[in-house]
């Protein structure tokens, strides 16, 4: 929840910001810090590899995405 709201809140201020992309850049990281730190949780609880790896997958992408929008 706590990385939702500050997602929200980077939102809110990218759109306060004449769209500024550091923000953006910042919910994207966001983003793939939260699926990165699911992965771990269901590699804790044993759930099956598909969604392991779906979940790294997705939060790489997400950071890539972040860094691709750096340029």
């Amino acid at each position: 929840m706590l990385l939702i709201s500050l997602m929200i809140a980077m939102l809110i201020m990218t759109i306060w910001n004449n769209l500024d992309i550091f923000y953006v850049r910042l919910v994207f990281i966001l983003a793939g810090i939260n699926f990165m730190v699911d992965a771990i949780e269901s590699y804790l609880q044993k759930e099956s590899k598909k969604v392991i790896i779906r979940e790294v997958v997705l939060g790489a992408l997400h950071i890539l995405f972040a860094l691709i929008l750096k340029w």
